[in-house]
């Protein structure tokens, strides 16, 4: 068997059954891989690191299996577009202790207090996106600010409630941030 170790199947119908690899890079986005190819994923890729879920027909189900089976290995994780993530899967994303990229877009669910409880869970995190998350408003950004101070990246684009206070606490506590989009 190759040792494969990064797969791109992207924008590819090639059904997730049919891999039988121990990768570290996997990117299944815009693919229809639904929860029983995401599940079967869980039992053959235990020791993904950069793993891309954007836009596929999977659920949060199949994440939290996914997620628990690799949270060790883990230091990207992409989501796209996943509007039913909620808190409940923060908490579970945050056991990713060496994430450093972080991706989530227009989440109605995700809250204050599920940034909160990521932010001091996974402070490895270099790289983070929470556009249009529109329940994230200061108080997430303050905690963002308190224990990411190895942030280099942050996309709050649509995140409306935020006020210039969060800004400038960002500005002043994260040393490393050279990027922030809003």
């Amino acid at each position: 068997m190759p040792h494969l170790t990064d797969l791109d199947i992207s924008d590819n119908p090639l059904s997730a059954k049919s891999l039988n690899l121990n990768l570290k890079h996997l990117n299944v986005a815009n693919t229809t891989a639904t929860d029983q190819e995401v599940t079967y994923l869980s039992n053959k890729a235990t020791h993904l690191e950069v793993l891309n879920l954007s836009n596929i027909k999977a659920t949060n189900t199949s994440l939290v299996t996914l997620l628990n089976k690799c949270h060790t290995s883990v230091r990207v994780l992409k989501l796209g577009r996943w509007p039913s993530l909620t808190d409940e899967i923060l908490k579970v994303v945050a056991k990713c202790h060496s994430l450093e990229t972080f991706e989530v877009m227009g989440s109605k669910n995700i809250s204050n207090d599920g940034v909160s409880y990521l932010a001091q869970n996974c402070t490895k995190l270099t790289t983070l996106n929470l556009s249009n998350c529109k329940q994230v408003s200061d108080v997430g950004v303050s905690a963002i600010s308190s224990h990411l101070a190895r942030l280099k990246s942050i996309r709050l684009n649509g995140l409306f409630a935020l006020t210039t206070h969060a800004v400038d606490q960002l500005l002043g506590y994260v040393f490393y941030l050279i990027s922030i989009y809003l």
